[in-house]
């Protein structure tokens, strides 16, 4: 546990926007891919076809639980950003009163 508490705001605001832009990088290629994958069969029959359009659908539900991943690092740093600046106040403050009768 860290001994102490510093919260770099804006840079804290900068890592989160750059984690956004990748996740939703990371969602077009993977719409991209999953448009590239259904159209195939206009391209490419047989079972090698078949088997390649499976195996995607079998293993998009990982893709998909990735995207929800990265989502939480996002709200875990918005979270962030939101809560903790007004805690270690008020964590502050309760410190303050202490001893006082």
């Amino acid at each position: 546990m860290a001994s102490h508490v510093k919260l770099d705001q804006p840079g804290l605001t900068a890592a989160m926007k750059r984690v956004e832009t990748a996740k939703n990088q990371y969602d077009e290629a993977m719409q991209t891919i999953k448009s590239v994958i259904d159209d195939l069969q206009l391209v490419w029959e047989g079972d090698s076809q078949v088997s390649m359009y499976n195996r995607y659908y079998n293993d998009k539900k990982t893709f998909d639980a990735f995207s929800v991943e990265i989502g939480e690092y996002i709200e875990g740093m918005q979270k962030t950003l939101n809560d903790l600046p007004g805690k270690d106040l008020d964590t502050a403050a309760s410190i303050r009163k202490l001893g006082r009768i």
